[in-house]
């Protein structure tokens, strides 16, 4: 601050040297005889404009001065002369290095003048009698732990101070304004530098707050690609062996040469923006002036999201048993049990989808019966907690090396395969209720038997879709085929492990069927523990305002949150937040989409029905 306030000090100097000294003058320049005139009925403007006009000086009356003089007039000196006709006839002048200005005593002006910390009354002062402006004989009064300056005189005299500060404050507004600084803008909720992850060889960046802030100042540069330019789950193959080929040397395109403003200055150079990881903060530096701009975006990106858990089932069914599943894959709507309400697709024989109504629990228990038979296989069950708008990746693989020899070098190939998918939900409210909007994108492979030069051949399906999932629904993606075979060995306890003469005891059984892949998304929208202690303290307390009766009719309707089934580890964070409030709650057990138990959380209600 001390800096700053010397450096405008500094400032105020510089254009008052600049600023022409002879503009304004405290006194005219009276050349030629006093000034003496005999009045016999003639008005008192008259005689201030010939006594003007004697000197050369332009003059400015105020209406209000319509006195009428006899007499004669004469004084030793041109001021000695206004000062006496100021004193018999109530008037008060002021001239302003150009024009002298006459008015009425009961004209004068006053006004409260505020500085700003960068300019004190002594500096001001100092300024306008450098100016020629400052005038001993009006009124001036300071309160300097105010920064307060109380100016009273002629209009104009008034209007020449104000306008004096009004452009010293202007200039060094300016100058701070167009001053380069640095700020830091700390984060609570985004990420100020990227998120970069390895995914099947390829390297993927989120950006974050400072790269997102840096495309948009810059966004006449063509954005960076997110991922490599490297084929998917291959490196390049040409002759390193096993040495990691050297990076591409960037080079600078003769059409578009960058710049060198090293040598240039600070305030030429352009803004600097840069994230700080210790502090998840962002560094930048610009000019003043457009500092509010970047808070204000900042704040508006800087916002907390919502969470989503994501449970995915990868199921694989024998095609011959998926009717036991009840799904009509083929109809557009089924009634009865309610269980499934939407089908996507008609017959054929590309994947297609259904949503789960209230039913996931049934369906998995159906595919643990099947699963006991043999006839279904529950491959992987994860679950994953993600932000809202935020990718969730699931990626189950197997990656084998492939052996590449040439004339004097040898390669290993990665190639690499499995199930991935790739979710991003976003959630949509509307009309009190929550559903969720997910971007699915689902990639299943493996290896096959063939072989092409003595080289494994893989098998690639995928599914990209999207959907919108309500609270308490699943979606249901299926219609993935593939043969399978297996062989099964059947003998004799003990005999048929009798080297030689065992074989007579036991025989091998070969089986092919074909088998549907099905996947199952449970998407659930995790409640903020401290939202929805808030939310039930309100329905707490609106439910003690009501009537007795209207609360016991009413008290189940006013909890919007009963229903919400929330996990262990949510409920008990709920928990200790209305429990440091002093709010009564009850809770009720419930299970989550992922077979979990859970509990419900219900404000105690006094007198319900």
């Amino acid at each position: 601050m001390q800096l700053s306030r010397l450096y405008s000090k500094v400032l105020i100097l510089a254009w008052i040297a600049w600023y022409p000294g002879t503009v304004f003058s405290a006194q005219p320049n009276w050349s030629g005889k006093p000034f003496s005139y005999v009045a016999r009925g003639q008005s008192l403007g008259e005689i201030l404009t010939s006594f003007a006009s004697s000197y050369s000086i332009p003059v400015v009356i105020s209406e209000a001065v319509d006195d009428t003089v006899n007499g004669e007039l004469k004084q030793d000196t041109p001021i000695a002369f206004l000062d006496y006709l100021a004193k018999v006839y109530n008037l008060t002048w002021y001239f302003d290095g150009h024009i002298l200005y006459i008015y009425k005593t009961n004209e004068t002006k006053s006004k409260l003048i505020k500085l700003t910390s960068f300019l004190d009354a002594s500096q001001l002062k100092r300024y306008l009698d450098k100016l020629g402006i400052w005038d001993r004989r009006f009124n001036w009064r300071v309160i300097p732990s105010k920064d307060l300056v109380y100016v009273a005189g002629p209009p104009r005299y008034v209007e020449l101070v104000s306008e004096t500060v009004a452009a010293l404050e202007k200039k060094i507004v300016n100058q701070q304004q167009d001053q380069m600084v640095v700020e830091v803008f700390p984060l609570k909720y985004a990420w100020a530098v990227d998120r970069e992850y390895s995914f099947r060889g390829k390297q993927v960046v989120m950006p974050g707050i400072a790269t997102i802030l840096n495309q948009m100042i810059r966004g006449n540069q063509p954005p960076k690609s997110n991922t490599t330019n490297d084929a998917y789950g291959l490196t390049k193959l040409k002759g390193q062996g096993l040495v990691k080929s050297a990076p591409h040397q960037s080079s600078t395109s003769p059409t578009n040469p960058t710049a060198d403003t090293s040598g240039l200055p600070a305030a030429m150079q352009g803004p600097t923006i840069e994230a700080d990881p210790r502090q998840n903060a962002v560094l930048i530096r610009d000019v003043r002036a457009q500092m509010p701009i970047y808070q204000d975006l900042i704040r508006k990106l800087d916002q907390p999201q919502g969470q989503v858990e994501i449970g995915l089932s990868i199921i694989d069914i024998s095609r011959s048993d998926i009717d036991e599943l009840g799904i009509n894959w083929y109809a557009q709507k089924r009634s009865g049990d309610g269980i499934f309400e939407v089908v996507t697709q008609p017959r054929t024989s590309q994947p297609v989808s259904t949503l789960l109504t209230q039913g996931s629990d049934f369906f998995l228990a159906k595919i643990r019966l099947l699963a006991e038979d043999g006839k279904a296989q529950v491959l992987s069950q994860p679950t994953v907690l993600t932000l809202n708008n935020v990718e969730a990746v699931f990626d189950q693989s197997t990656t084998f090396y492939v052996r590449l020899a040439g004339q004097e070098e040898v390669d290993l190939v990665p190639v690499t395969v499995g199930t991935v998918l790739k979710v991003t939900p976003r959630i949509v409210s509307e009309r009190g209720a929550n559903r969720v909007h997910m971007d699915i994108n689902i990639e299943d492979g493996n290896q096959t038997d063939d072989q092409v030069d003595s080289i494994p051949t893989t098998q690639k399906a995928t599914i990209s879709t999207q959907a919108v999932v309500g609270e308490q629904q699943s979606l249901l993606i299926g219609g993935l085929y593939r043969d399978s075979e297996e062989q099964t060995e059947n003998k004799v306890p003990v005999l048929g492990d009798i080297p030689f003469i065992g074989a007579l005891f036991r025989s091998t059984e070969k089986t092919k069927r074909k088998i549907v892949r099905l996947f199952l998304i449970q998407p659930r929208i995790v409640a903020d523990p401290l939202k929805v202690a808030n939310e039930l303290t309100q329905n707490a307390m609106a439910l003690s305002q009501l009537p007795s009766i209207n609360q016991r009719l009413s008290a189940n309707r006013a909890v919007p949150d009963a229903g919400f089934c929330h996990s262990k580890k949510s409920a008990q964070a709920i928990l200790n937040a209305l429990k440091r409030q002093q709010i009564k709650v009850h809770t009720e057990v419930c299970y989550l989409t992922n077979g979990q138990s859970g509990f419900y959380i219900k404000p105690v209600q006094q007198g319900t029905l």
